[in-house]
């Protein structure tokens, strides 16, 4: 994947099917993404804006943890969800977004 995402010629002239790994990409992308809808929908109404809490969460571990940085997502998965545990057992519920966001990076 990497290589096709790099050159996609290159990768071409070595012999890797550049179609093949688009579409076993795409559809691996997909295949997670319907699991994590499925994961999320009994936590939330189903509507078309159900994913944006998690997401939101999501998008705030891969900046702190680091872009491609899969330690570090790790690591920043755990501070988070300390934090979040945290804040909802001993203060309001509410300020987990404004904690989560104001963590330093």
């Amino acid at each position: 994947m990497r290589a096709v995402q790099q050159d996609s010629e290159a990768a071409l002239t070595m012999g890797i099917n550049v179609h093949r790994v688009c579409a076993l990409t795409f559809g691996t992308a997909t295949a997670l993404a319907s699991l994590a809808g499925v994961v999320v929908s009994p936590l939330y109404s189903i509507n078309p804006a159900m994913g944006g809490p998690p997401l939101m969460f999501a998008f705030i571990v891969i900046i702190f943890g680091g872009m491609g940085s899969v330690m570090g997502a790790f690591i920043a998965s755990f501070i988070i969800g300390f934090q979040q545990s945290f804040t909802s057992t001993y203060w309001a519920h509410t300020l987990l977004w404004g904690l989560a966001s104001d963590l330093p990076c």
